[in-house]
């Protein structure tokens, strides 16, 4: 996703209306994010499905790291052996 230009990225919702085409198109072509303001102030951020997508990914893993953080600060871990055998009752035999 590249930087936010204001001058060209900002735009209010009167102009996305008359022009929403061409700037979805920019949108998923060049991997902009556009604001959309209505009355001055922003009100919706529009980006590729691309960029979206890999916002979420991002969203999902940062979650998991903070879950496994929260976790192991609160004790609630398994020793080698009970993650072997979890993995074994899981996937069959490790070895």
């Amino acid at each position: 996703m590249k930087n936010i230009q204001v001058s060209n990225d900002i735009i209010p919702i009167a102009k996305f209306k008359t022009h929403a085409s061409s700037i979805m198109e920019e949108v998923k072509s060049n991997h902009k994010s556009v604001i959309i303001t209505k009355n001055g102030e922003a009100a919706g951020v529009l980006i590729s499905p691309e960029d979206y997508d890999k916002w979420i990914e991002r969203d999902r893993l940062l979650q998991s790291i903070e879950n496994g953080l929260h976790d192991s600060e609160s004790g609630n871990i398994l020793s080698d052996k009970e993650s072997k055998e979890a993995l074994e009752r899981e996937f069959g035999n490790l070895d």
